[in-house]
């Protein structure tokens, strides 16, 4: 019984070994927090910003971040990285746009529109979407328009339909008489 006596934990042991707890508790909250914020900010990979154009109720002139220009249609919107840093210029169109894309063949131009991928290079070009098909119409350089496996390059003056709802796409030749090109100094402005 005198051993019990000896071995038994008074209320101040106990508070003392309580407290020992919570400060090695802290300690490592603090620890564990430091290692995110510097293992974040030492990342090599940094999440670029997103820009969004929109063009309303009018058509609207913008320049991109690598200097290409997009005149939106109406209603149509573009979203693209505040700064292209990867191999490819990637950008998302909802609605119809002509673009005039700064040749890089170092980092290709990527438009994704309705599951379709166009890529280019350096042109201009005008990309429909009625329906949820997509028309590329191609009035400078070449592009290459892309839906699943299949792919397909189209040049000056040609037009490709990609319907929506199946693999019959239409590829027609002097085209750019039925499209409204817009002005030059229309599409050198940017905003």
């Amino acid at each position: 019984t005198e051993f019990r006596k000896r071995t038994k934990a008074t209320p101040t042991t106990a508070i003392y070994k309580m407290r020992w707890w919570r400060v090695a508790a802290i300690v490592l909250l603090f620890a564990g927090v430091a290692a995110i914020i510097k293992l974040s900010n030492n990342s090599p990979i940094k999440q670029p910003g997103v820009l969004k154009f929109v063009a309303g109720d009018i058509v609207q002139t913008y320049t991109l971040p690598d200097g290409s220009v997009v005149q939106l249609q109406p209603h149509a919107e573009l979203i693209c990285p505040a700064k292209f840093i990867t191999s490819k210029r990637s950008v998302a169109l909802k609605g119809d746009a002509y673009f005039s894309v700064l040749h890089d063949a170092s980092r290709p131009f990527q438009i994704s529109v309705n599951n379709v991928k166009v890529t280019v290079l350096g042109t201009s070009f005008k990309i429909s979407t009625k329906y949820g098909n997509t028309e590329v119409d191609v009035i400078t350089g070449v592009v290459q328009v892309t839906k699943e496996e299949r792919s397909i390059k189209v040049f000056p003056h040609e037009k490709l339909i990609v319907p929506a709802a199946n693999d019959f796409w239409i590829k027609q030749s002097d085209t750019l008489s039925h499209i409204q090109l817009p002005k030059q100094n229309q599409l050198q402005q940017g905003n």
